[in-house]
């Protein structure tokens, strides 16, 4: 098409009717049909494997906007959040749902994210924002079994915050903490994990390591996405819907390369 005629569908592009705008108290009405409808494909398409992880992503945005979200620690520190759940291995997402000041605690948070697996024997790795041993014994009783680190006041037993061994574990039926010193001291949760040693290769050599540290790298799931994503079509634009159609048809191209490579490994 000619220059002009996309910047005539650019200027006039929208993904809901905004005369029915006062009648939602929807944050993201103008992007929600689009958003389902991706969100149907992404899960239909494609039966994960039961490593999962659970993160965060960011679409940039520096505009005005009150769901806009400003946080010092990430690489794009100013834009939406978005909490994804993609396959561990390979990053396909698989459910992403864009942050809209609704005050949602935690718990509920992470239930809807994981609700179309919930009762399937899953594997989820989490980081220490989300992981809280009442949550790990709540989603253990509907089959979502998890992993990653916790922080000290997310229900860590006393005597835990206190020792300072090298490493240290306690168990509560099959929730199984433990606490690691290397440069800082790490703390885990597993209902996917004992407490024994494995020989782990390192530096061509064996070394004992307990399972719940290196078998952390599933949570890798977001990161591998994010690679993909950074060479993103995202356009400059006043109108933040277009940001975000542009940041889900990057997700869909991704997600379509992730099928390609399955079924033609070779």
């Amino acid at each position: 098409m000619t220059r002009n005629r996309f910047e005539q569908i650019w200027w006039f592009l929208h993904f809901n009717i905004n005369e029915r705008l006062q009648q939602s108290t929807n944050r993201l009405f103008k992007i929600q049909l689009l958003l389902d409808f991706f969100l149907e494909r992404f899960q239909t398409i494609r039966k994960p494997n039961q490593q999962l992880s659970l993160d965060e992503a960011v679409i940039p945005w520096k505009g005005r906007l009150h769901i806009r979200t400003y946080n010092t620690g990430k690489l794009i520190k100013c834009g939406l959040l978005v909490r994804m759940v993609p396959e561990s291995t390979s990053g396909y997402i698989l459910i992403l749902e864009i942050y809209a000041g609704e005050g949602k605690k935690l718990q509920e948070t992470i239930f809807t994210l994981l609700e179309p697996y919930l009762d399937q024997n899953y594997h989820v790795y989490l980081d220490s924002y989300y992981n809280h041993v009442a949550i790990a014994e709540t989603l253990l009783s509907r089959q979502i079994r998890v992993c990653g680190t916790i922080r000290v006041n997310r229900g860590l037993p006393p005597e835990m915050k206190n020792e300072r061994g090298e490493t240290t574990f306690r168990g509560k039926g099959e929730i199984l903490l433990q606490s690691w010193r290397d440069t800082r001291v790490v703390n885990t949760i597993s209902t996917i994990h004992d407490s024994t040693m494995v020989d782990v290769p390192q530096r061509n050599e064996e070394v004992k390591r307990k399972p719940v540290f290196f078998q952390y790298m599933f949570m890798k799931g977001v990161d591998r996405a994010d690679q993909y994503l950074s060479y993103s079509l995202l356009r400059k634009t006043v109108k933040w819907p277009r940001k975000v159609a542009f940041w889900l048809i990057n997700c869909a191209l991704f997600n379509s390369f992730r099928i390609h490579q399955k079924l033609n490994p070779t």
